[in-house]
């Protein structure tokens, strides 16, 4: 099953009822939010410009290890934080 896009808003929710069409149909779902495949090698040459990396290095606000990710999870359930950076490897420049 594709699904692309979203419901309109006021719409309610399609009905999925996990057990019986996911999981015992061995169904697969996978979901992204993404931009149009048109609009993607533009969007990486942007964002590989340093003067517009400098621009979203300032929305960055907390920086964690993967290991500490329970603290990130806090940290974007409190509503204090921007964005939220998590190095795969024990190397978070703190």
């Amino acid at each position: 099953m594709h699904m692309l896009g979203f419901l309109p808003s006021g719409t309610e929710p399609f009905p999925i009822y996990l057990l019986d069409e996911i999981h015992n149909r061995h169904v697969h779902l996978t979901g992204s939010h993404d931009v149009r495949i048109k609009d993607r090698a533009a969007l990486v040459e942007m964002l590989m410009d340093p003067d517009v990396q400098k621009k979203i290095d300032l929305m960055v606000t907390h920086e964690f290890n993967m290991s500490d990710g329970k603290a990130a999870f806090d940290a974007a359930l409190s509503k204090k934080a921007g964005k939220i950076f998590l190095y795969p490897q024990e190397n978070c420049p703190k």
